[in-house]
């Protein structure tokens, strides 16, 4: 039974490790795709990547949810339609929707979330 139990134990605590590695990977690998494409202005605000698309039927409430954001917060929210633009939602790796991408105001990728995020979580993600 103790067996068991730690076997477990130790999948859990190799998987929460192996996602959390790889999450940080993400973060570095878009950091610098963020910042060579579609911006002529500087990032003087933190802003979030919106990945979406019009047959997502969670997607209308993830855009509740950032209108939300954006009237508590100075948050810059870039909508990104993945029909209309499928080239850059591979770039980023988008396999999911909605995605939102967190981009601080240095244009560092902070987070990266996949499914419904509530607008208090992405100002949790902002604040850090």
């Amino acid at each position: 039974m103790i067996g068991r139990l730690l076997i477990a134990t130790l999948i859990v605590a190799i998987s929460s490790g192996s996602f959390v590695a790889w999450q940080q990977w993400q973060r570095r690998r878009l950091t610098p795709l963020v910042n060579t494409v579609g911006r002529d202005d500087p990032w003087i605000a933190p802003t979030i990547l919106y990945f979406r698309s019009d047959t997502c039927a969670p997607c209308t409430v993830q855009a509740r949810f950032l209108t939300q954001l954006q009237a508590g917060l100075p948050v810059h929210v870039e909508t990104i339609d993945v029909a209309a633009d499928p080239q850059r939602a591979a770039d980023y790796g988008v396999m999911t929707l909605p995605t939102t991408i967190v981009v601080g105001a240095q244009g560092n990728v902070k987070q990266i979330n996949y499914g419904l995020t509530s607008a208090t979580h992405l100002a949790r993600q902002l604040e850090n």
